[in-house]
């Protein structure tokens, strides 16, 4: 470490308030040290990081990479409020509490990456209960193609074909190893239309067909990953 330099550790464990609540201790203290260096020596404390917990390891952040990071939670913590209130808030947190660790990441990137989901299903009609179940379905198996794949895809690039396909691009997948065609989109569809009893499909039936025919076609990637899946991938 230079010398007149101060770095500052803080200890943050995957939870988005924690860290906010710690950027500010810290950036007390700094202003604090800073003070007194300056009246020693007349040298300006340059900048100071912090020790990230996350994924059993940890990763020094240093100047403005900590405000970066500070900055992108804070939005990622917003849009979490945003999409999702009440019961699919709980429901959404408590599911990722629970599973965020098995793909490699943080809770609140997890429900960041259900929040990216459910934000795409909800002006296609689906009430926020029914969005926050489908987009953690969708952000789940992400975790379980993304090891399928020996991790030639992240679980948050998995995430991102999942959702465009349930948009209807649907070219991505064939990097995951699944292939679905516009014949069986459509009947799927038509076949969740006449259970509502209804002849004309939309844009809600084409993307739960969509997610029907997605977990239809990736069991053996869902079963290795319940199992355990590749632990080499998966750390």
């Amino acid at each position: 470490m230079a010398k007149n330099t101060s770095v500052i550790k803080v200890g943050i464990f995957a939870d988005a308030q924690q860290f906010k609540r710690a950027v500010g201790d810290a950036g007390s203290k700094l202003g604090e040290f800073g003070g007194k260096v300056g009246r020693v020596s007349g040298n300006v404390v340059k900048g100071f990081g912090i020790m990230a917990g996350a994924a059993g390891g940890l990763a020094l952040v240093v100047g403005k990479q900590l405000f970066d990071v500070g900055t992108e939670l804070v939005s990622l913590d917003q849009k979490i409020a945003t999409v999702f209130s009440g019961e699919s808030a709980d429901k959404v947190s408590a599911w990722a509490d629970t599973v965020a660790a098995r793909m490699g990441l943080t809770s609140t990137q997890a429900q960041g990456l259900a929040a990216g989901a459910a934000d795409l299903l909800k002006p296609m009609g689906f009430t926020s209960d029914v969005a926050a179940d489908m987009a953690t379905e969708v952000v789940g198996l992400s975790g379980a193609l993304s090891e399928w794949s020996a991790g030639q895809s992240s679980v948050e690039e998995t995430a991102d074909i999942l959702q465009k396909a349930l948009l209807g691009e649907r070219e991505g997948l064939k990097q995951l190893g699944i292939s679905i065609n516009q014949a069986e989109v459509d009947q799927a569809a038509l076949t969740i239309a006449q259970a509502d009893g209804r002849e004309e499909i939309n844009a809600m039936d084409k993307a739960m067909a969509t997610q029907q025919l997605i977990l239809a076609k990736s069991t053996d990637a869902q079963a290795a990953f319940a199992a355990g899946g590749n632990q080499l991938v998966a750390a």
